[in-house]
C-alpha cells in the first residue's frame, strides 16, 4: 500500500515496509537528540519560574549540543568526550581562583 495522504492517521499495517523503516529512523533521531540535550546539556535541570529565563535555558542548552553534535561530526568523537575538555578547564579555574577568593573573604 501506499502512503498517499488522506488526512487520517495511518497504523502501522496500513503502511508498507519501507515506510516503516523510514519512520522508525526518524524517531530513533528525535529519542537519540532528546537523550542528548538532557543528559549532556542539562535541558530540564533550570530551576527558574519565568518564561523568559526557561527559553534563554533552553535556547542556551540547544546551542551548547549544537556545539557538541558539530564537534561529534567534525571529530568523530562522542558528546561525552566533546565535553570532557570544557569541564576540565572550569575545575582548572576554579581550583585556580579560589585560594584568591578565599583569601580576599578572610581579609573583610
Amino acid at each position: 500500500m501506499g502512503t498517499r495522504n488522506t488526512g487520517r492517521l495511518m497504523t502501522f499495517s496500513q503502511m508498507d515496509e519501507a515506510t516503516r523503516d523510514e519512520l522508525e529512523g526518524q524517531g530513533w533521531g528525535i529519542e537519540v537528540y532528546h537523550r542528548g540535550i538532557k543528559q549532556c546539556c542539562g535541558i530540564e535541570r533550570a530551576q527558574v519560574r519565568k518564561a523568559v529565563a526557561q527559553e534563554n535555558h533552553s535556547l542556551y542548552a540547544l546551542r551548547a549540543f549544537l556545539r557538541l553534535e558539530v564537534e561529534k561530526l567534525r571529530t568523530g568523537i562522542s558528546w561525552y568526550q566533546a565535553k570532557l575538555p570544557i569541564i576540565r578547564r572550569r575545575y582548572r579555574l576554579i581550583w585556580l581562583i579560589l585560594p584568591i577568593v578565599l583569601s580576599q573573604l578572610r581579609k573583610s
